[in-house]
């Protein structure tokens, strides 16, 4: 009986090892899985900050880059404003001088017109003058 009952007390005491045991397993399976989620909330934590970096680079980079592409868009579009406006300005002076050469011609020939309008005009007044005397 004294050998049942140590067995029974020695069983017994297993047990509350084995509870003790465990307790003491599921404490560190949940320090553990507590410390695991606490280093996965800080890698996610960090790779968010690294990748929100990375995509306020790549706008940078980017609005660089098309600013150039603006820039260098409005240079072609001023470079070409300017030629046309140049070649404008040459055809009026082109316009002008042709339009000068052909007043020359005209004042030419108006003088002409105006020399013998004068020689009759001339004409008629000695005419008329004849006439009165």
């Amino acid at each position: 009986m004294e050998m049942l009952e140590s067995m029974w007390q020695e069983m017994e005491e297993r047990e509350k090892i084995w509870e003790l045991h465990q307790k003491k397993r599921e404490e560190f399976l949940e320090a553990d899985f507590k410390r695991k989620q606490q280093q996965w909330e800080q890698i996610l934590k960090q790779r968010d900050e690294e990748w929100k970096e990375e995509m306020e680079r790549r706008e940078r980079v980017l609005m660089k880059w098309l600013n150039t592409k603006i820039k260098s868009f409005y240079d072609e579009q001023l470079k070409r404003d300017e030629e046309v406006l140049s070649f404008l300005e040459k055809r009026e002076e082109r316009m002008e001088a042709n339009m000068l050469k052909k007043a020359e011609g005209f004042k030419h020939i108006y003088k002409e017109q105006f020399k013998e309008f004068g020689k009759i005009m001339v004409k008629r007044d000695k005419e008329i003058e004849m006439d009165n005397n």
